[in-house]
């Protein structure tokens, strides 16, 4: 018949393993605390932890960019004006994830260091490039501008300086791609020009070989060679007169263009920080529940410990005699 074990022999068992019990527990315990601690606090060798953790703060500025319509330039039936205007507003680089990538740009940063005197204040050469993170919405028209530090007034005053900066070196950035353009046009109109040019030149020069006029019965009429040399004459500068008045376009698009880019605040709106958000990080501290857990954990561990070894001392086989 099999021994029932009363609740006062489990008792005297655990009685018997107290310090079992509360050794293990204790370790678990610990454990939990010291993981959990190490696990939120990088650990840095021979470094004290501090009691607190530094205060952060993050500023962020916004730039919207709202995309130019032909209706800010004088249309104009040429080819050369669909084209400027298609350099102007392509909508696969006209966005702000384009824009994203400028925000780092040597020239632009080299603004902002030499506006906020970064040099002398003890900054490094990369800090801009290094610290400034750039946020693209969804439809790609909103850039935020972010930086973090510790000094809020200087976090704020550097995104403003960064996103008031952008406004006028994106507009040059513009004035540039279309200067581009419209100079390959510009060469290529004149390499037309020049081609008509030689081409009417000759042409005159044929024509005056050949006699304007045949008489016949008292009637005078043009020649035919003459006739076909001065309709083809006439042909080409009407193509002249055209190429000089598209090569005029060109300038006067030019114009307009560098009107509209001066008024950079119709197209990129700037939303300055107003202040710097307290993003300081929490202390990190042991977490309760992970060391109510662990305690549980121990307790378990440790009594079916003290259970098990108390069962094995009972019965551990006798010598046998013979």
């Amino acid at each position: 018949m099999e021994e029932e074990i009363s609740l006062r022999e489990i008792i005297e068992v655990m009685l018997k393993g107290k310090w079992t019990i509360i050794i293990i527990t204790s370790l678990f315990v610990i454990i939990s605390a010291i993981v959990t601690f190490v696990t939120f606090v990088p650990f840095v060798p021979f470094v004290p932890k501090p009691a607190s953790p530094t205060p952060t703060y993050r500023a962020e500025a916004k730039i919207r960019i709202e995309q130019l319509s032909q209706e800010s330039f004088n249309p104009s039936s040429s080819g050369y004006f669909s084209i400027l205007i298609t350099a102007l507003m392509n909508a696969e680089r006209y966005n702000a994830e384009t824009f994203a990538e400028l925000i780092i740009h040597p020239d632009l940063l080299a603004k902002v260091r030499q506006g906020l005197l970064l040099d002398d204040r003890g900054y490094a050469t990369g800090f801009l490039t290094r610290n400034l993170e750039t946020i693209v919405d969804a439809n790609k028209t909103t850039l935020t501008i972010g930086l973090t530090n510790t000094d809020p007034d200087f976090a704020k005053e550097v995104v403003n300086t960064v996103a008031d900066e952008f406004k006028d070196f994106l507009a040059e950035q513009q004035r540039e791609r279309i200067d581009l353009v419209a100079n390959n046009l510009e060469r290529l109109i004149d390499l037309e020009l020049q081609g008509m040019r030689s081409t009417l030149q000759r042409l005159e020069e044929t024509r005056s070989n050949y006699k304007p006029l045949i008489t016949y019965r008292e009637t005078s009429h043009l020649t035919p060679e003459y006739s076909v040399l001065s309709n083809d004459i006439a042909r080409t500068i009407s193509q002249i007169a055209q190429l000089e008045a598209q090569r005029e376009e060109i300038k006067d698009f030019r114009v307009q263009v560098t009107q509209v880019l001066r008024k950079v605040d119709d197209w990129v709106i700037f939303t300055p920080a107003a202040t710097a958000t307290d993003i300081t990080p929490e202390p990190a501290l042991p977490r309760k529940l992970n060391i109510a857990i662990a305690g549980i954990l121990g307790l378990m561990l440790s009594t079916f410990a003290v259970f098990f070894i108390n069962y094995w001392k009972e019965s551990a086989p006798t010598a046998l005699t013979k």
